[in-house]
């Protein structure tokens, strides 16, 4: 975790760097509002070119929307994120939301943390992912890589209605769909 203040407004790259594994570079906005930084979170993933990977989340105090940026050999909710307290809420447009002990791919979920964090999740990298849509809201999850929202595809074409929405404390269009967010 940085702390932004006294960088001028505007983009930036940062570089994520471990041995063993490629660097990953991402841009970030650095911005502020009444002088106070805006919460930005950077995600990335770090791969040893195999397909070993390894998902670096930012995780905030209090509620997060959260995803799996790979696949994990444990996808309970406390193996993968162990120091949530809270489950792991999926949403559904006819039941609403309801708790999970396992975590799937291409859902996204509602997990409450104690404090801001930076977690790794290990896993094998995720290329693409296929999700069923309901009519109404939808809570999806993301893949290893950022997806632009523009190359985001549906079958039958044009079915999107709306933006895509991230939460970083408080909801935001997204052009982006980040490893590890919903």
């Amino acid at each position: 975790l940085y702390n932004t203040t006294g960088l001028a407004p505007g983009t930036y790259n940062v570089t994520f760097q471990k041995p063993g594994l490629n660097p990953v570079q991402l841009q970030t906005i650095v911005s502020y509002q009444n002088n106070i930084p805006t919460i930005s979170t950077v995600n990335a993933l770090m791969s040893d070119g195999t397909g070993n990977a390894l998902g670096i989340m930012s995780i905030q105090r209090g509620w997060n929307l959260v995803s799996l940026p790979v696949t994990v050999v444990d996808a309970q909710r406390t193996a993968v994120f162990p120091d949530a307290n809270s489950a792991a809420f999926h949403f559904t447009s006819v039941a609403g939301y309801q708790s999970t002990v396992s975590l799937v791919n291409g859902t996204g979920y509602w997990v409450k943390f104690p404090h801001t964090a930076i977690m790794q999740v290990s896993g094998t990298e995720r290329a693409n992912e296929t999700v069923s849509l309901n009519a109404g809201w939808n809570l999806i999850g993301s893949v290893s890589h950022p997806v632009s929202t523009s190359s985001l595809v549906t079958s039958p074409e044009g079915i999107l209605s709306a933006n895509i929405w991230e939460y970083q404390r408080g909801y935001q269009m997204s052009q982006f769909v980040q490893p590890g967010k919903g």
